[in-house]
Parts: structure tokens; sequence; C-alpha cells
């Protein structure tokens, strides 16, 4: 999709993931919203809690010498499971499915389960047509720095040296506390965003315990796609964010994710 080298699919014993979502979008569906005793009668045995999401709008404009008043409106309904592990957001023009790192095994296993809530809600309002399909994977690495390296260098240790080297120009990098950095690809109806870099000393982690984070988010919009054609399209968006995946992290990086397996 945007040329990063193919690796063949490998799974793994562990992951640095702490979200996953997928997301699929289609024309506004007002009458999704009104099927929430439905939806809740079907998702109760995997997704127990259920939650209004509501859309606070404030009136712009003159309207004399009164005040403005904000009006709520439903917007939509949030599912979790019991541990919140997993989430599940249907608004009427979308259906977004997020699990949690500590609840994923792999993608096949992931698309098996949002592949039956998709169908079920699409069916259930007679929506035949998805125009947009995105896919995050956030991961969180931590790397454990003995002796005097300081953060930058931990940097190059986890990241490829081209993502990395601009740290290496800065002044006083040795007193460098977090940095991020982002770049976003754009083509034919693809986008592609990344962030990566040294996140700021989380009070929960050992000192000399660094954490770094690698966020990719990759979606296609302008589509025309039939349920059937999910699979295909998501299968060739996570290949792709796999391929990212690998180019942006060293080999010794991604070796951890094999030990004590």
């Amino acid at each position: 999709m945007f040329g990063f080298p193919s690796h063949s699919r490998t799974t793994y014993n562990t992951n640095f993931l702490r979200e996953l979502t997928l997301v699929v979008k289609f024309s506004k569906t007002p009458e999704l919203l009104t099927k929430r005793d439905e939806l809740i009668k079907i998702f109760a045995p995997y997704f127990p809690n259920c939650a209004n999401v509501m859309t606070n709008t404030l009136p712009i404009g003159n309207i004399g010498n009164a005040q403005p008043v904000a009006t709520s409106s439903l917007s939509g309904f949030q599912f979790t499971t019991k541990d919140s592990f997993k989430k599940l957001n249907i608004t009427s023009e979308s259906i977004s499915i997020s699990h949690n790192g500590q609840a994923y095994s792999n993608f096949e296993v992931f698309w098996e389960e949002s592949n039956q809530l998709i169908k079920t809600i699409l069916d259930l309002s007679s929506i035949k047509v998805i125009n947009h399909t995105a896919l995050r994977k956030i991961n969180i690495i931590q790397l454990r720095v003995d002796g005097p390296n300081y953060p930058y260098e931990g940097l190059g240790t986890v990241f490829n040296s081209a993502l990395v080297n601009q740290y290496l120009t800065i002044p006083s990098n040795s007193l460098l506390v977090s940095g991020f950095s982002n770049f976003i690809l754009k083509g034919e109806g693809k986008n592609l965003k990344v962030v990566y870099g040294l996140l700021p000393p989380n009070p929960r982690v050992e000192i000399k315990e660094k954490e770094m984070v690698l966020d990719i988010d990759l979606f296609c919009d302008k589509q025309h796609l039939s349920f059937e054609e999910l699979k295909g399209k998501f299968a060739e968006i996570n290949q792709e964010i796999f391929n990212i995946f690998h180019w942006s992290l060293l080999d010794k990086t991604i070796n951890h994710l094999n030990v004590n397996g």
C-alpha cells in the first residue's frame, strides 16, 4: 500500500499492544439509533454493559437577549465487557471495536469476533455499503536502561535509525525527558499516520525503565465495499501495519516478543 518492505506474518508469544481499534463507516442511518433494545438483547452475553453516548450542542448566532441553551442528543451506544478490555461503539454512521492488548492474541481471532459483530449490526438496519475502513494499533515498548545511558540513546536501541537520527542533533539531548515525532502519508483513498517516541516518565514504572510508543493508524476512505469484501480489505490493512511495525523497530526489539513464551 505504501511501499514498506513486506514481512511474512508471525504469531509471537506476547505483544507490545496497548490498544487495537477497528472502524467501519457507512452512510448515515438514523434508524440504527432506534435499535437499542434489540442490540442490548443480542450483545448482553458478550457486552453486558451498555451506555448511551450523548452529544451536546450549543446554538450559534443571534438569539436576542436570551442565553444560549445547550441541547443534548443521542449520538450512539457504547458496549463494554465486564473487564472493560473490549469495547463496541455504535453511531448512526459507524461501528468501532477496540481491544486492550491483554485481550488480543492475533488478528485472525480478533477479526472473527469483529466480523460477527459488524454483520449483526449491518443486517439490523439493512446497511449494504461500507465507505471507510480503519485499523489503529498503539504499541508501548518498555526498555530497561542500565548504566549511564541517556533516554535518546534508548530510542536508538528500539527504533529504526531513520526515525531517531533527528534526536542526535538536539543540543543537550542528554537531558531529553520526552519526545514525539510523526509522519503522515496520503494516497488515493488511503491514509497513514505514524506517531513514535519517548513517553514522559511514568510514576508507576520503575525509574530505570523507559516507555516508547509506536502508534500506527491506517485508514481507507472513498470506498464502496460490501460486507463480504471487508475481510480482504482488513487483511490488506493489517498486513501493511505489520510491515510498518517491522520497518520501525529493530530486530532485537521485536525478538523480545518471543522471550519467556
